[in-house]
């Protein structure tokens, strides 16, 4: 578990025995990770209390939490007030403490985090038009990992990009919470792509996971960006009717939408209200749909790409729905 892909399988197995309530195995397996995985640190020690506070032992919970304060690690009170797990430990004082001192650590270190673009150019280099892929990672996900699974376009003379967003939800972890601050992020990092590459891009895709994903449909459906299509894996959007609205009338032609999604995701209903929205709105697309997967992002997840990508770019076909 030394290669930096190894940390995607260790979190679906992880994932896997969350789901299925095995929080004993769950933590079991956590701790097998150990310190194989220092990018993801704070990561692995908030999964560590959230497990132990399922397990009913909030004192051991308040404790790992505190030991990843001690080696400099924090958590924004957003995930610590509002992910379910911890609700056993709200209320207590040593978590309260904890809960204050972190939202300080989490102001502090955010004005340092502007958005930033990883680029990622073409091995076989530059002409022009250049292909481009931009990445949104999911909340709580890191820029770097997110661009991992789309490695094989490089090879096949796309430019690819990751915008890691300027909102903080702790060290290594990233959310896009503010809507409209997301997408200042995501059309200044492209325009200072724009910049530094001072060549034309096209085709140009944009895809994302689980909050990246429901961002990605935004971007694209909204047009705030000359795109052809988003690829956008087990989605997630809030406010899905506000989300999901071309304008009127639109001003180029609609992007085409594919869809990767988990059938043991619990986000169905989000899902379902996804395509009956872009069915209403005479926006083309395709699901793709995993019997065995959870809300987790494809282990083998190239046959997806390239089937998404085949989708998104051939214009000629009709409108098609899994």
């Amino acid at each position: 578990m030394n290669s930096p892909l190894s940390f995607v399988k260790f979190r679906a197995e992880f994932m896997r025995l969350y789901h299925l309530g095995k929080y004993t195995d769950a933590y079991a397996w956590l701790r097998l990770g150990g310190g194989q995985y220092p990018q993801q640190a704070a990561l692995l020690f908030f999964w560590r209390a959230c497990i132990l506070s399922l397990l009913k032992e909030p004192t051991e919970a308040i404790q790992v939490l505190q030991d990843g304060m001690n080696l400099g690690y924090w958590w924004a009170e957003a995930i610590l007030r509002t992910d379910t797990d911890l609700a056993s430990l709200q209320g207590l004082p040593e978590f309260e403490t904890i809960v204050c001192t972190c939202e300080i650590l989490h102001q502090e270190a955010e004005k340092e985090n502007p958005a930033e673009i990883l680029v990622y150019p073409p091995e076989t280099g530059f002409s022009s038009p250049v292909p481009l892929m931009i990445l949104l990672h999911s909340r709580s996900g890191n820029p770097e990992e997110m661009a991992l699974p789309y490695f094989s376009l490089i090879q096949q003379g796309w430019l690819v990009a990751v915008v890691k967003s300027s909102q903080m939800l702790f060290p290594g972890g990233y959310a896009w919470d503010d809507r409209e601050r997301a997408y200042k992020d995501i059309l200044d990092m492209v325009d200072e792509l724009k910049m530094n590459f001072p060549t034309s891009f096209s085709p140009m895709v944009v895809s994302g996971f689980s909050q990246g994903g429901g961002l990605a449909l935004e971007i694209a459906i909204k047009q705030l960006l000359p795109l052809n299509g988003a690829l956008a894996i087990a989605p997630y959007i809030r406010d899905i009717q506000a989300s999901i609205s071309p304008p009127a009338p639109p001003t180029i032609t609609p992007p085409r939408i594919y869809l990767v999604t988990g059938d043991e995701d619990s986000g169905q209903e989000g899902f379902a209200r996804i395509t009956e929205s872009l069915l209403t709105h005479r926006i083309p697309f395709q699901q793709e749909r995993h019997p065995q997967l959870g809300h987790e992002f494809p282990v083998d997840f190239e046959p997806s790409l390239q089937k998404g990508l085949a989708f998104i770019l051939d214009k000629s076909k009709e409108q098609e729905t899994k």
